[in-house]
């Protein structure tokens, strides 16, 4: 069994590092064509991968970013809540780099102001994990999701030193692939 994830692809708010959590932000061109181009490897590489079961996210970037791979794998993904982006709470639309929002980040048993806490996203990610490991065994999955959960999806099969850990978050449609 292999379980493949990946990050939507690029939005305005990553370009301009923006805290977006739970907003609903769209695709870029360039995050369109990212998407596009991560189907068009899956599709060469469906041989090889043998992907039969797609989940994602219900934010709207992960759908659209999922879409073109749904397409091109001829599979409907399953839409899961579990795997949407950190609820920032009050951070959300803020500026990434402002002293109280790197702050609280590091703070991961603290809830973000009126959000959740990293330890929360730590637990429906790692519950959705155990939940599809059980009943698709033997069948290889992919995850289409968000940043933040990119890190906590890395975390259930890497060790990941705390001072690590915030800069564990994959890149626009990067893939990660893990063997069971």
């Amino acid at each position: 069994m292999k379980l493949f994830f990946t990050r939507h692809g690029q939005t305005n708010s990553n370009v301009e590092e923006w805290v977006c959590g739970m907003t609903n932000a769209m695709l870029t061109e360039q995050g369109k064509q990212q998407a596009e181009e991560l189907a068009k490897v899956l599709k060469e590489q469906q041989a090889d991968n043998k992907i039969e079961y797609i989940y994602v996210s219900p934010l709207q970037r992960a759908r659209d970013t999922a879409a073109p791979i749904e397409k091109a794998l001829g599979i409907q993904a399953v839409v899961d809540d579990r795997l949407h982006e950190v609820n920032f709470g009050r951070f959300e639309g803020r500026y990434y780099l402002d002293d109280d929002v790197v702050a609280c980040r590091k703070e991961y048993f603290t809830r973000y102001p009126e959000g959740e806490s990293e330890f929360q996203v730590a637990q429906r990610i790692y519950n959705i994990i155990d939940q599809v490991k059980e009943e698709k065994k033997g069948h290889n999955v992919l995850f289409v999701s968000h940043g933040a959960v990119s890190r906590v999806f890395k975390s259930y099969f890497e060790d990941i030193k705390l001072e690590d850990y915030p800069h564990a978050i994959i890149g626009n449609c990067q893939l990660l692939s893990y063997s069971l």
